[in-house]
């Protein structure tokens, strides 16, 4: 933290609202001596705003904040033309240009390196394996893809350290992380990413009823009690609360879930819809064809599509729409 301040909080207060705004006053007020050095200048701005609206954590501001990320999008082609007026009778190359080679040398290695990261963010919209199909496991509330799609750059659990330390490989490659955000305000789960259960909690009304995502039979539970603190990333063993069900050949993992609110055993055949445990802010998913944690993951689909991050799911209890950008 920063006196106080979390620093999730810093960090997109930088990246996703200042950087963003210092690159198109920086373009608004280029003095470039020719077009290929605004040209070098306008794709590094260019290629950040794109990377950002795909990848950036929108969901951090609510549900109608996370359309700001429409802001940064709207402004970029104004400031692009009026940017551009300001040179467009200017030559495209001049020998003066060589005198200041650091900054345009400096944008193409930039811009070479955004190039790369948006061309993941594009490969991150697509699979090649076949994919299982799963529902929206909660009824109710506006969830955010925090994690998900077919690259790191999208996914932080396509390739996880953390996940190779305690074991699960490439189990969690295509794992997709949700979280339930605002209407309004900031959702705190991003920043706080430690779940605690007291002892002495007894509300039996707290936290959301989780149904299954689909047909199967229940082949593994961990239903610890509710006096645990752990991080919401580790899953086995760990005081976590998890279930695992095998639905055509393949497992199927939700963590985690809040200790004690298990309401089927192993052995249980389960259909989609029904009722099996409670969690709270934040659901992890992920499947597998063999083991759960060290088998090979496979792509998901919620509702018939392929969530990746920014995707928002507004479940209702009887309707589920999926607003996908």
């Amino acid at each position: 933290m920063v006196q106080g301040i979390p620093t999730f909080v810093v960090f997109f207060i930088i990246s996703h609202l200042l950087i963003p705004m210092v690159l198109l006053f920086w373009i608004l007020g280029d003095k470039s001596h020719c077009k290929f050095d605004w040209l070098t200048k306008i794709i590094v701005v260019i290629l950040y705003c794109i990377l950002l609206y795909y990848t950036g954590y929108w969901g951090y501001l609510g549900y109608n904040g996370y359309y700001i990320k429409y802001l940064c999008i709207a402004l970029l082609p104004i400031v692009t033309l009026l940017s551009y007026s300001k040179i467009r009778t200017k030559p495209f190359w001049l020998r003066e240009c060589l005198e200041d080679w650091k900054t345009p040398v400096f944008c193409l290695l930039v811009g070479t390196v955004l190039f790369f990261y948006n061309i993941m963010v594009l490969r991150g919209f697509f699979y090649q394996e076949e994919p299982i199909e799963l529902s929206f496991p909660i009824k109710n509330g506006v969830y955010y893809v925090i994690q998900g799609g077919n690259s790191f750059i999208l996914n932080n659990r396509y390739i996880d350290e953390r996940s190779i330390i305690f074991g699960a490989g490439f189990a969690m490659k295509n794992a997709l992380e949700f979280v339930e955000i605002p209407s309004f305000g900031l959702a705190e789960q991003f920043h706080s990413r430690i779940i605690t259960y007291s002892k002495d909690s007894k509300d039996d009304d707290s936290g959301r009823m989780v149904h299954s995502p689909c047909d199967g039979v229940v082949t593994e539970i961990l239903n610890r009690g509710r006096e645990y603190e752990y991080p919401a990333w580790q899953y086995a063993g760990r005081g976590l609360s998890y279930i695992v069900i095998r639905h055509q050949g393949c497992n199927v993992l939700l963590a985690p879930l809040i200790g004690g609110s298990v309401i089927v055993k192993e052995g249980d055949l389960v259909r989609r819809g029904q009722p099996i445990a409670k969690v709270g802010s934040y659901l992890h998913i992920h499947a597998t064809k063999g083991s759960v944690f060290y088998g090979d993951g496979i792509p998901i689909l919620i509702n018939g599509k392929f969530m990746v991050r920014n995707h928002l799911i507004k479940s209702e209890l009887d309707d589920q729409r999926e607003e996908r950008d």
